[in-house]
């Protein structure tokens, strides 16, 4: 068994939150420049405080500073609407990094125990994964929460596991925080959730004795295109060779680097399989997983649609 656990982290984007808006309210329209990443949000959410059909809410995109999904929530442009509406002319609102950390939204955090029984060839037999943390679904898309069979803001990459495991038991439990304010962050729901699966796979591997490598390919020798994925990530970071003088090369460590692959259900292929987060089970999807990882990495390539590279950070674990 091992326990991991991730902390709350805010965004901390380059760029502190910033918008400059100006309501003309004798022409009927609002103008707004910033780095927005939901453009739509701040149309619907100016036209419906002040009384204006989203056509009405002019929208420029500044490409600058960085986002990561907390420049989505527009609470830094209606700040800078209603004080342009107040004195009658252009007004921008840029937070203090103080200001932009106290009032940020923050990746929620988690824990997750793992278990599993190991066959006479070391890889798993059966696997109960368990992950304790704050919805998003339920805080930001109650819809998505009351409807979806799987909270994939908390079990991404675990209830559509890639790798062939006969048995599999997921579950997951919300631990609502209501002083906490939280929000989406890169990699959503896999941020949590596949650094426990990838930490607990380099476990197992260790536990059979085998290349961490080599015990991945092992378990998706189902998955053509998920094994080249993996061959190709390790050869370009040097998995199999000696690292030079003053670079680590470990299969714990910062710096991960993760592939996310769409593919197709596996239910066939499992003898039972549950996805329990009070819900219905669901069993389909994408899947996520750790690879090699270095203090140094060699950017990999992306071949093909099907695979991108996900980025996580601040991860702690305990075993």
């Amino acid at each position: 068994m091992a326990e991991y656990h991730t902390p709350y982290i805010v965004h901390a984007t380059m760029e502190p939150v910033n918008a400059t808006v100006h309501v003309r309210k004798a022409q009927g329209e609002i103008e707004v420049w910033g780095p927005i990443q939901g453009q739509d949000k701040v149309r619907w959410a100016l036209g419906g405080i002040f009384k204006l059909p989203p056509a009405k809410v002019i929208v420029h995109t500044t490409f600058l500073g960085g986002s990561f999904g907390r420049k989505y929530v527009p609470d830094f442009v209606i700040h800078a609407a209603v004080a342009s509406a107040a004195v009658g002319r252009p007004v921008k609102v840029i937070r203090s990094r103080e200001d932009d950390i106290r009032h940020g939204l923050h990746r929620p955090c988690a824990s997750g125990r793992f278990e599993a029984v190991l066959g006479h060839d070391g890889l798993p037999t059966a696997l109960h994964a368990r992950v304790a943390g704050q919805s998003l679904y339920n805080v930001i898309k109650k819809d998505h929460y009351e409807k979806a069979g799987y909270d994939e803001t908390m079990l991404d990459g675990l209830y559509d596991l890639a790798y062939a495991v006969p048995n599999l038991r997921v579950e997951g439990m919300d631990v609502p925080q209501p002083n906490i304010s939280v929000s989406f962050v890169r990699s959503v729901g896999s941020t949590s959730s596949v650094f426990f699966l990838g930490s607990f796979i380099d476990e197992m591997a260790d536990a059979a004795a085998v290349d961490p490598v080599e015990y991945r390919k092992r378990l998706l020798k189902h998955d053509a295109l998920a094994t080249r994925a993996i061959e190709t990530t390790a050869a370009s970071a040097g998995w199999h060779t000696l690292a030079k003088p003053g670079v680590e090369q470990s299969n714990f460590g910062d710096y991960p680097l993760l592939y996310l692959i769409e593919m197709p259900s596996l239910a066939g292929r499992r003898k039972a399989t549950t996805c329990c987060s009070g819900r219905s089970p669901v069993v389909s999807g994408r899947a996520c997983d750790l690879t090699c990882r270095r203090t140094a990495l060699t950017p990999m390539r992306r071949t093909a649609s099907a695979f991108r590279a996900a980025e996580c950070s601040n991860w702690s674990s305990s075993v």
